[in-house]
């Protein structure tokens, strides 16, 4: 009798003890993914065009010359972009500028629209209801030849400046998307 008394009296112990352990991991691992937050925000300033944001974590930049045709016209278009990627979302802002003074920023901005719309095959544009008006959000679906088409969420807004075209977007896989992070971003964008 005794033995079986030691031997539940060890289980006990040995079961005690496994589920302090389990619990100081469980525990560590809470308090390590609370230090190192997904959006980890912070504030890029891009001087060169103006224009300041708040950015989930460090973007990359890369710029490319575009030439696009507008109302029959020729627009050389220097585009700057700033990308970071969060969670499957993506984390844009770019800015144009025109070399050709025939046209407005407001038809540039119509041709990107649509070239967007084109892009990523977007459908059901609406507002969004948020402290800024100009906030469109889209739904579509990408797809290319070597995977399935994926559905997705955008979200995009548009500034202009002076003398060149600042456009916020947002997108990301249907499933993935957090509308509040896209709206906050978009609304940092000034």
């Amino acid at each position: 009798m005794n033995r079986i008394l030691f031997k539940n009296k060890f289980d006990y112990t040995l079961n005690t003890n496994l589920l302090k352990i389990l619990a100081v991991i469980f525990l560590n691992t809470q308090f390590i993914c609370a230090c190192s937050p997904a959006f980890d925000w912070r504030i890029i300033h891009q001087s060169e065009n103006k224009w300041i944001a708040h950015f989930p974590n460090k973007p990359f930049k890369t710029s490319r010359d575009l030439d696009l045709k507008i109302n029959n016209n020729s627009v050389n278009l220097k585009m700057t972009q700033y990308v970071a990627k969060v969670k499957k979302m993506n984390f844009v802002v770019d800015s144009s500028e025109m070399s050709n003074e025939k046209l407005t920023l407001k038809q540039l901005s119509e041709k990107l629209k649509v070239t967007l719309k084109n892009n990523f095959n977007l459908q059901k544009q609406k507002k969004i209801i948020s402290l800024d008006k100009s906030i469109l959000f889209f739904s579509g679906i990408i797809s290319s030849a070597n995977t399935q088409p994926l559905e997705i969420k955008l979200m995009t807004k548009t500034i202009f400046k002076e003398d060149v075209l600042v456009r916020g977007i947002v997108y990301g896989e249907h499933t993935k998307f957090v509308e509040d992070q896209a709206i906050f971003f978009l609304n940092s964008i000034k």
